[in-house]
């Protein structure tokens, strides 16, 4: 009888050490589209994040951008983004821009965006029609539900001895979630 009691508790430690489950805790990625990857978080840098899957080497990245938040194994949670709803040109305020293509990194492109602005007077600046061009970027940016404008180009000149007006050129790309 102990002999097959020793037996069975013998076999049941190698079933355990050969197919036994694995106690690490995982962690969760949360993305802004609701997506969750359950995975474990190697590291954090400026512009992603680094994880790999359970039982996997290979590492794998997101863009942080693309992450609302992460449910760490320990209980904490560390936010990230916030989903910007557009829903139409009425929502241009929120549209954002930006120069650093980090910010990009994984949205999907909607589109080319233009603003142009040229000033009546003398008197107006050329810090006036930047603000009158991006305006009607975003504008057009919210009207293809896109929140983020990556600049391309800008282009102003001053206005000089009274001959010349203000002006302002910028043109754009308009990404969004899907």
């Amino acid at each position: 009888m102990k002999r097959i009691l020793l037996l069975l508790l013998s076999v049941t430690c190698i079933v355990n050490s050969i197919y036994g489950q694995n106690d690490e805790k995982l962690d969760a990625i949360i993305k802004l589209n609701d997506e969750i990857i359950t995975c474990k978080v190697t590291s954090i840098t400026e512009k992603e994040v680094i994880y790999s899957f359970q039982g996997e080497t290979l590492s794998n990245s997101l863009s942080k951008n693309q992450i609302k938040e992460i449910h760490l194994s320990n209980g904490r949670i560390q936010k990230f983004s916030e989903l910007i709803i557009i829903k139409g040109e009425e929502d241009w305020e929120k549209v954002q821009i930006t120069n650093i293509e980090s910010e990009i990194s994984g949205l999907v492109k909607k589109g080319d965006v233009a603003g142009k602005a040229n000033a009546a007077t003398i008197f107006s600046s050329v810090d006036d029609m930047k603000l009158k061009a991006e305006m009607k970027m975003k504008k057009q940016a919210a009207s293809m539900g896109a929140h983020i404008i990556f600049i391309k180009s800008t282009n102003s000149t001053q206005a000089a001895y009274g001959i010349n007006t203000a002006k302002a050129n910028i043109s754009g790309v308009a990404f969004g979630y899907k």
